[in-house]
């Protein structure tokens, strides 16, 4: 994050980041589909 405010911009560093959560949680969200489609248990929060 630090790099890119310094060499670009805060704005472009935000997005990066944005981008970075958005496809985090898309990708939790495929795999959890993909556990409960095998007929694995869905896991329970700790």
């Amino acid at each position: 994050f630090g790099v890119t405010a310094e060499q670009v911009t805060y704005q472009a560093a935000w997005l990066g980041a944005a981008a970075c959560g958005l496809i985090a949680f898309v990708t939790v969200l495929i795999g959890r589909r993909m556990l409960l489609s095998a007929g694995e248990p869905e896991l329970e929060p700790a």
